[in-house]
């Protein structure tokens, strides 16, 4: 499979990055406004077999890319099969149809493809990217739908992937930012879907047999659960007729039930996860916003002040600039279907902790009291204004953003109100945003550490899982 990593949802930005690991950075002159408008004519239209298809037009280059996003993330693991989703994802390059795995892999490069399958908490996507020369869109297209339809799910690939995730979990248990990061997710989300790991449990993966992978595909890869957006140099007929020939012939099933609404917290908890490490991570914070909310837009203005924005915002102006206890401080909102986390967390000194996780909770409060100041939201609005074009620079950004889009149901003019709706954005609506959704007196913290701090109290965790 060609490993691809996917755009984060839509104004997630540096924190949710540095969140999963990953470090982007994409800087702006500051000095530069941006654009009052962004302009993307996107089309939609419903295939018979309920497909929603959202599609722009671009014929600057001779490509096409395509993302097909279900409702069949982590979040659908029936119980006792944690990872299946996973799993899946992770199988659907390795045979489908009458092509072994070894014939998969020759006939995308053969037509030079991109091809990736991913699995969050909310979606399984699946994508490939082709160019427009011949009729190689129309194999490419056809492909992927053998992949959907006829995945082979063989033993032989089974148990290859299956040692693969096991051995990636085992890695990640030498992790300490991988083992906060599970350990928040089970401990802010308790008994809900979004609790468990999406990579699996060991346990679970296990048992997992060919008749659960078909299981799963056959009840989740259906038309009314699909969510494809595409983008290229195809005219729209084309791309009808291409698509009605091929993802058209997905069976139309039924999409799966809402997901069960997130609870609040009741109050604070500690968990302390003793690691033998020279940094500790520490990881703050609770139950936050959904993708569709109303007030996505003055969280996200809001925490590139807090600790989004890298040596622009406050949190790391506080507790490293000015005290030098950490080198890595964040806060970020990860909204999803149900109510995605708002994290705040930081790397430090073990000996540092108290002090850093106390200047931490005392600056997430002041924020979530007061909000920005007025040169923050000028500062916040600039950034978000002027990095916004290099979010849909290319095709596949492109394709990311419609497929966040269609799966999250946003709009067709999400795109082209972007940036109107940052720069409208007033400093009361930040504050009532964060105080709806935010309370310091319920926060979960974790610390994955090799010492624990004289008064933090709460659980002993081992870190697996």
């Amino acid at each position: 499979m060609t490993a691809r990593i996917r755009s984060a949802p839509i104004g997630i930005g540096v924190a949710a990055l540095i969140l999963l690991g990953l470090v982007v950075i994409l800087l702006p002159d500051p000095r530069k406004a941006g654009p009052e408008h962004y302009s993307v004519p996107i089309q939609t239209w419903t295939l018979d077999n309920g497909v929603e298809v959202l599609y722009v037009h671009r014929p600057q280059l001779p490509m096409m890319s395509l993302d097909v996003a279900f409702d069949a993330g982590s979040a659908r693991d029936p119980e006792g099969r944690f990872g299946l989703s996973t799993l899946t994802a992770r199988l659907l390059d390795q045979g489908a149809g009458d092509l072994s795995a070894d014939d998969f892999a020759r006939k995308v490069d053969q037509l030079g493809l991109d091809f990736g399958a991913s699995s969050g908490r909310d979606q399984l996507t699946v994508g490939v990217t082709s160019l427009t020369e011949g009729e190689t869109t129309e194999e490419a297209w056809s492909l992927l739908t053998t992949v959907l339809t006829e995945p082979a799910f063989t033993g032989e690939a089974l148990q290859r992937e299956r040692r693969r995730l096991l051995t990636a979990i085992q890695r990640d248990r030498e992790d300490p930012k991988t083992v906060g990061v599970k350990a928040f997710y089970r401990e802010v989300y308790g008994d809900h879907p979004y609790a468990h790991p999406t990579d699996g449990v060991p346990e679970e993966l296990r048992n997992v047999t060919r008749s659960d992978l078909r299981g799963f595909a056959d009840g989740h890869f259906v038309g009314r659960n699909a969510t494809v957006a595409v983008v290229g140099a195809l005219e729209r007929k084309a791309v009808e007729d291409l698509l009605a020939e091929t993802l058209g012939q997905l069976p139309a099933g039924e999409a799966p039930e809402p997901l069960p609404v997130v609870p609040s917290l009741e109050g604070p908890k500690e968990v302390f996860i003793d690691k033998e490490v020279s940094q500790a991570h520490v990881l703050m914070g609770q139950p936050g916003t959904t993708r569709d909310a109303p007030d996505y837009f003055p969280l996200l203005v809001g925490n590139y002040s807090l600790g989004g924005g890298g040596f622009a915002s406050r949190l790391m102006g506080v507790v490293r600039e000015e005290h030098g206890l950490s080198y890595s401080v964040f806060s970020t909102f990860a909204p999803m279907s149900r109510r995605g986390p708002f994290v705040a967390g930081l790397q430090t000194a073990n000996d540092n902790v108290p002090q850093a996780l106390s200047l931490l909770q005392e600056e997430v409060a002041r924020y979530i009291r007061m909000g920005p100041t007025d040169d923050e939201l000028r500062a916040a609005k600039r950034y978000l204004t002027g990095s916004f074009p290099l979010k849909v620079e290319s095709n596949q950004d492109i394709v990311g953003q419609l497929a966040t889009m269609g799966f999250y149901g946003l709009g067709t003019d999400y795109l082209e109100r972007y940036i109107p709706r940052v720069r409208q954005v007033k400093r009361n609506a930040i504050t009532g945003a964060m105080q709806e959704r935010l309370d310091p007196q319920r926060m979960v913290t974790v610390i994955v550490g090799s010492q624990r701090p004289g008064d933090f109290g709460g659980d002993s965790d081992d870190g697996d899982g």
